[in-house]
């Protein structure tokens, strides 16, 4: 949650993927936490304590106000007021912060798949299996690779 190159690909490449490929069934998109840090474990936090339907409005949230929380100075207040913008208010945002399965969670996750999956960088994309790591490229050329797997699976 707290890497650039993810929110930048939240914000200006996955809205064409979406339309192009994930509405249409053609492709799913399965976000897995892979927190770098203490602020990106927070925000996963929040994302994850939204009401279920809204959680990849959090994300996007998140995601989009990411140079105010990750920079600040006190990060759990600058998390509360995006999810105050959500809709959660401050029982609720402390609660979840105080959620510590919820927390060993998400940094379980990142155990498993850097050891499982050897993922050691944001972000990290898996099409079809094979890795594509670090900045991703943007929604003309992650498209071809998408195109790409697309006709390897077709033959089979």
């Amino acid at each position: 949650m707290s890497c650039p190159h993810c929110a930048d690909f939240d914000l200006h490449t996955l809205p064409t993927i979406k339309k192009d490929w994930i509405d249409s069934g053609k492709a799913k998109l399965i976000l897995r936490d892979f927190p770098l840090n203490e602020p990106a474990v927070e925000a996963a936090m929040l994302a994850h304590c939204a009401p279920r339907n809204r959680f990849y409005a959090f994300v996007n949230a998140l995601f989009g106000s990411q140079p105010q929380w990750v920079l600040a100075r006190d990060t759990r207040a600058a998390l509360t007021r995006v999810a105050k913008l959500g809709g959660m208010d401050e029982k609720e945002v402390k609660q979840c912060f105080a959620n510590k399965p919820l927390e060993n969670r998400i940094l379980e996750s990142r155990l498993v798949a850097g050891k499982d999956l050897g993922v050691d960088a944001t972000p990290t994309f898996f099409i079809n299996g094979t890795k594509f790591a670090g900045e991703p490229p943007n929604a003309g050329a992650f498209e071809k690779l998408l195109k790409a797997a697309e006709a390897k699976a077709a033959k089979g």
